[in-house]
């Protein structure tokens, strides 16, 4: 997928805490550094190096996100990824 960048939009629930939303763009930032906070409670994530370097597909990855997500902060959270053409 040469010139294709994977990026998620990942939303927190409405009812979400400072803490707890600071929480999870913590954890964005351990799959990758190119985070971009979208307040109030969402953020953009691009994670193509995040494909290689895990092994797995977009979806995958963001189920591995999820699933830490939920141990860390006892919620869900949306993540959708979408595949872009510079």
């Amino acid at each position: 997928m040469t010139g294709t960048s994977v990026i998620w939009h990942v939303r927190c629930r409405p009812d979400t805490s400072p803490e707890d939303y600071l929480n999870v763009l913590d954890l964005l930032a351990r799959f990758t550094p190119q985070v971009q906070p979208l307040p109030p409670l969402a953020a953009l994530a691009q994670v193509n190096g995040s494909l290689r370097l895990f092994g797995v597909d977009a979806g995958e990855l963001a189920t591995r996100f999820r699933v830490q997500a939920v141990v860390q902060c006892a919620e869900s959270r949306t993540v959708r990824d979408r595949s872009t053409r510079p």
